[in-house]
């Protein structure tokens, strides 16, 4: 059995999750979690996990921030900076080992959102050069196959939101808002191979 799907084709697939301070803000949590060819954590490199210090200020919105008022405050002392952070991501991204031009996939929901973040912290060439341009997105995939099912006629949609937390019980995974993201990562990945088993069962093999 390959390390990796074959035909992610040497790119490496990886749970991801960030915190924010708000719409405008920065990224004060991240975790990315390489997955196996079972979509399953890896146990041959450790996950990617840090806190950052909010930097601007002006920009921390309570109202959609991530994390609650206390944490944020905590942050700004017990974060590190951004900088240190994106230093520390570099070295990480070493231990994937990947061939040249190969990169990262994101396992995420609502990878829209989450991607300007993540273009902001490193940077946008850094960006291209450490993640692909494919990705899986569970909130996606969960319109996807409402989409089935009202072609098939099914009008009890087994994702009839795709939040994260319904999508989690949709899956037997339970996971909240504020759960923490180490978790959260882990929780993609499960909630990911309930949504394949879906396919496996429902989707004629000829198509």
């Amino acid at each position: 059995m390959p390390k990796h799907m074959m035909h992610c084709n040497g790119h490496q697939l990886c749970s991801l999750w960030i915190d924010v301070t708000g719409e405008y803000g920065d990224i004060v949590r991240i975790c990315i979690m390489p997955l196996d060819n079972f979509l399953k954590p890896a146990n041959d490199v450790i996950a990617f996990y840090h806190e950052m210090k909010p930097i601007d200020i002006d920009k921390i919105d309570f109202e959609t921030a991530d994390l609650s008022r206390s944490k944020l405050q905590e942050l700004r002392t017990t974060g590190i900076d951004p900088w240190m952070a994106r230093d520390y991501f570099e070295d990480w991204y070493k231990t994937l080992q990947l061939k040249p031009n190969k990169r990262i996939m994101p396992l995420t929901h609502d990878w829209p959102t989450k991607r300007p973040f993540l273009e902001k912290w490193l940077g946008e060439l850094n960006f291209r050069h450490y993640f692909d341009i494919q990705y899986r997105d569970v909130m996606c995939f969960g319109t996807i196959l409402n989409d089935y099912d009202n072609q098939h006629g099914r009008r009890d949609y087994r994702h009839a939101k795709v939040d994260l937390p319904f999508l989690g019980n949709c899956h037997q995974v339970e996971v909240g808002q504020k759960s923490d993201i180490i978790y959260k990562c882990e929780a993609l990945s499960r909630i990911y191979r309930g949504m394949l088993q879906i396919c496996s069962s429902d989707f004629p093999i000829s198509c």
